[in-house]
């Protein structure tokens, strides 16, 4: 039996969320969740560039994120890097998702996460 093309909408995927807080020391924080994936990586540059643009320390919540790409994790890399060329601290909640972290950890991913240097 061929199902409906309105049955099958358990296979959209979630969409990425990107909330930036500032905090009462002036710092900022970016609440990201759902899913890190290529096809939001205009946005999540936007994003991270308009934090970039503030020069005042970040934080980075990776707590509610559902999935997470190369992309995404390129970008963060290279967000970190400009950070760290412009004496600007960056923190990272990791993710809360058990899969994530072990993916990031077996891939040798997870210093780009906690090393701040």
């Amino acid at each position: 039996m061929r199902k409906k093309l309105k049955d099958l909408t358990h296979f959209k995927s979630m969409q990425a969320t990107f909330k930036i807080k500032r905090l009462k020391t002036g710092d900022i924080k970016l609440d990201l969740a759902g899913d890190l994936a290529i096809k939001h990586s205009i946005e999540f540059k936007d994003v991270l560039s308009k934090c970039l643009v503030e020069k005042r320390n970040i934080e980075i919540s990776l707590k509610e994120i559902t999935s997470i790409d190369v992309t995404a994790i390129q970008l963060i890399q290279a967000f970190k890097n400009e950070l760290i060329s412009n004496s600007i601290k960056l923190s990272v909640v990791l993710p809360s998702n058990e899969s994530i972290l072990l993916s990031l950890r077996n891939a040798g991913l997870i210093n780009i996460f906690t090393n701040n240097s």
